[in-house]
């Protein structure tokens, strides 16, 4: 079939290991493709892959293993209890008391404004040590000057769909074998260093799993039943394929008017919704905004529920003055018509900055 890609061309997925649902419907979607482009060259690139599952469903494809610039990192695994370990960090810091050096303590993680979270790289104080507390968020892709120490609980923060309550929540799971590993290298990115496992060796290797469950067996699948059902896709290969409760769930919420009677084609509806690139609900509210003349400000209110970050910001050392302040802004209505609010009182006083 005709693809609108041009001839000679080169795929490259990169942190192919993250299996995200949009990565792993591109591989799908590009298998199917290199069988009539047999000139396409499709390249998977990554530092923690199942090498041979990835060759395996790309028909067998070579492998190619390139050295990179990474110094020794030694593991070291607990023997006792995560709060006996508080417990003698504490008394430790109590004895030191002033000899001890400044700790500079630095979080990061999703809903952080992003200001601060560009604080940790910032250059570390001549004789402070830099401590950087932080989710899954700083996992990958991401080299801090001076860091060869590394602490790793063993847990992460995953989004879990339920297909029976049509939720998504956020769940904190024990983390996979193959996320260890890009923890632990994390401290050999500039100079040989530790990582201090808060888990078992046993416990690593019988406990956690190789690798993480991949994304599109674990979220809402509604964006991607629409997606390829508006390119016309009726089979679509996968690594690993989704739950079947996850694409009931996702045919019977697109029934809704985004689908034909037979759940096999898009309707008008449905192929204007697939153009947005938010989910199908908020597609469906953004457009039908058009009858009721409020289509500015249901915009904004997608906008700001499409946003991963928190629009409310608590920090633990001044939650009285947080809540005070997040009250100033509610109003009658519901959660959606606060958020219109933050947004429309963001532009009286002139932008985030003030």
């Amino acid at each position: 079939p005709k693809t609108p890609l041009t001839p000679n061309v080169v795929i490259m997925v990169d942190e192919a290991h993250e299996r995200t649902l949009h990565t792993d419907v591109l591989f799908g979607l590009v298998k199917d493709i290199a069988r009539f482009r047999p000139e396409l060259k499709v390249l998977v690139a990554s530092a923690t892959l199942d090498t041979q599952r990835f060759s395996t469903f790309f028909d067998d494809a070579p492998v190619f293993r390139i050295p990179g610039r990474r110094f020794p990192v030694d593991i070291y695994y607990t023997k006792e209890e995560i709060e006996a370990c508080v417990e003698l960090l504490q008394e430790r810091c109590r004895r030191l008391g002033s000899k001890m050096a400044e700790l500079l303590v630095l979080p990061i993680y999703a809903n952080l404004p992003s200001d601060m979270q560009a604080r940790i790289f910032e250059p570390t104080p001549p004789g402070a040590r830099k401590v950087v507390v932080a989710t899954n968020i700083a996992e990958t892709s991401l080299t801090i000057d001076g860091i060869v120490y590394v602490l790793d609980p063993g847990f992460c923060k995953q989004k879990s769909y339920s297909a029976r309550t049509g939720m998504e929540s956020l769940i904190v799971t024990p983390c996979s074998r193959a996320s260890a590993n890009q923890r632990a290298g994390r401290a050999g990115r500039v100079a040989p260093g530790k990582c201090f496992r808060l888990y078992t060796a046993w416990a690593f290797q019988h406990e956690l799993e190789e690798t993480a469950v991949p994304e599109i067996q674990r979220a809402d699948l509604g964006c991607l039943v629409l997606l390829l059902k508006s390119l016309g896709v009726s089979t679509c290969y996968f690594l690993d394929p989704p739950h079947e409760a996850c694409c009931c769930a996702a045919e019977r919420a697109l029934r809704t008017g985004a689908l034909n009677h037979l759940g096999s084609s898009p309707t008008y509806l449905g192929r204007r919704m697939a153009e947005l690139p938010v989910e199908p609900m908020l597609a469906k509210m953004i457009l039908a905004s058009e009858q009721y003349g409020c289509t500015e400000e249901v915009l904004t209110v997608a906008a700001m529920l499409s946003v991963n970050n928190a629009v409310f910001y608590r920090p633990k050392d001044r939650v009285l003055h947080a809540d005070s302040a997040r009250l100033g802004f509610h109003i009658p209505g519901g959660d959606h018509l606060v958020l219109l609010n933050v947004y429309n009182q963001v532009g009286v006083w002139g932008g985030y900055g003030s």
